[in-house]
C-alpha cells in the first residue's frame, strides 16, 4: 500500500505541476494574487479528485496516514507557488513606491495543512470530498495574506507607513463586511489580528500599500 500510494502522490504533484505552469502569472496588486492563488488552489482540486479514488480507499475512507501522504507535500507545494508570485507582486508595489526592498516568500503554515489532512480523514471520502475546493481555495488564499503581512512587517521594520485593506468581495458575510476597510498597519500588525483572517470560501481581498516614510 506504501508504495502504490507514493505512486499516486507522485502522479497528484505532476499533474498539478503541468496544470500551475500554464497558469499566467500575477503582474501587480494583491487581487491578482489572490485570483492566482483561487487557480492554484483550483489545480490542486483537480489533481487531488483525479488520482484519489476506491484504489486508496478503506472502507470508503482515506486514512489518516493515507492522507498525510497524498494531500500534505502537495499542498505544501502550492503554498510555496502562492507565496513565491504574491512576493513578486510585492517587489512589483515596492518598486512602484520607489522602495528598493524585494518582497519575500513565507514557510507554509503547518497548521492549515494539517488541519485539511484532518479534515480529509474524518469522515467518508465521498463527503469529505465536497469540501476540498473550499479547503484548497482557502489554503491558497491564506498564503497570499500571510505573505502579504509578512512583507508589510518587513516594510514597517525599516521605517516605512504601511497601511493595510480589507476589501470584501460583492457576496461577503456581515462578519468580513464589518472588517472592510483601511487600517494603520501598527493597529493590525500581529497577525492574529481579526483584518488578517480568512473563512472558508472568504473572497475577501487584503492589501497593503506604503503610504509615506516615517520622519
Amino acid at each position: 500500500m506504501a508504495a502504490d500510494l507514493k505512486v499516486i502522490q507522485d502522479a497528484i504533484i505532476r499533474d498539478f505541476t503541468e496544470a500551475v505552469a500554464k497558469i499566467p502569472k500575477p503582474k501587480t496588486g494583491y487581487a491578482g494574487a489572490q485570483h492566482y492563488a483561487a487557480q492554484v488552489g483550483k489545480a490542486l482540486d483537480t489533481a487531488f479528485r483525479k488520482h484519489i479514488g476506491d484504489d486508496v480507499l478503506i472502507d470508503g475512507f482515506l486514512t489518516k496516514d493515507a492522507a498525510k501522504l497524498l494531500v500534505r507535500e502537495p499542498l505544501t507545494r502550492g503554498w510555496d507557488v502562492v507565496s513565491a508570485a504574491t512576493a513578486d507582486v510585492q517587489t512589483a508595489l515596492n518598486e512602484a513606491a520607489k522602495v528598493n526592498i524585494r518582497g519575500v516568500t513565507t514557510k507554509v503554515n503547518k497548521r492549515r495543512v494539517d488541519g485539511m489532512v484532518g479534515v480529509m480523514s474524518e469522515d467518508k471520502f465521498e463527503k469529505t470530498s465536497r469540501l476540498l475546493p473550499s479547503c484548497t481555495d482557502n489554503i491558497m488564499r491564506a498564503a497570499v495574506d500571510t505573505t502579504a503581512w509578512r512583507n508589510a512587517a518587513i516594510n514597517s521594520e525599516v521605517g516605512l507607513e504601511m497601511t493595510v485593506e480589507r476589501i470584501p468581495d460583492a457576496t461577503a458575510c456581515e462578519w468580513c463586511q464589518e472588517r472592510a476597510g483601511v487600517y494603520p498597519y501598527d493597529l493590525v500588525k500581529e497577525f492574529g489580528s481579526d483584518v488578517w483572517q480568512r473563512h472558508r470560501d472568504c473572497g475577501c481581498i487584503i492589501t497593503t500599500s506604503v503610504r509615506r516614510s516615517r520622519r
